[in-house]
């Protein structure tokens, strides 16, 4: 990288799994990064939920126009609402769907501009219980959607304390 290097740094990276929750927050980073950070900001990733970037397009579009958000870690964690539902992630797969899209019209646009396109670094959770077959391939299905992305996938690890821990 180029920070190993000696170099400056070339992007910011938020490791807040609730980046996306505090719309108050995020309004006040979008007039404030642009215009405070040198050169008027970095590009930056965040990890954000696909519920979220189902609720507020319009602050997720302006992030990225605005303020240079350039990597979408999103958990999907599934393509199946069956295991979604198991994980207890409180997400549909309409909401999964509505963020893909959502990331892939900002790279078209970004495309057409001459612009850099975001991408989504999708997380993926596999070897859920309960998860069959036609589970797995939905996923696949929905990650086939994705225009621009970085797939990572994970195995489950039952966490005690989790719903899914609990039971194991």
């Amino acid at each position: 990288s180029a920070h190993e290097k000696g170099g400056p740094a070339t992007m910011v990276i938020f490791h807040d799994s609730e980046f996306l929750m505090g719309r108050h927050w995020l309004e006040e980073y979008l007039n404030r990064y642009p215009k405070e950070a040198p050169g008027g900001g970095l590009p930056f990733w965040a990890s954000c939920r696909a519920d979220m970037m189902a609720k507020w397009p319009d602050l997720v579009r302006a992030l990225h126009r605005d303020a240079h958000w350039h990597c979408f870690s999103i958990g999907l964690e599934s393509g199946s609402q069956k295991v979604l539902d198991i994980m207890n992630k409180e997400t549909t797969v309409e909401q999964n769907q509505q963020a893909i899209e959502l990331v892939n019209a900002l790279g078209d646009e970004a495309i057409r501009e001459g612009r850099t396109p975001p991408v989504i670094y999708a997380n993926i959770m596999m070897a859920i219980p309960g998860e069959e077959p036609e589970d797995a391939f939905a996923t696949m299905k929905m990650l086939a959607t994705i225009k621009r992305g970085i797939p990572s996938f994970s195995l489950f690890a039952p966490y005690p304390g989790s719903k899914l821990g609990d039971q194991i």
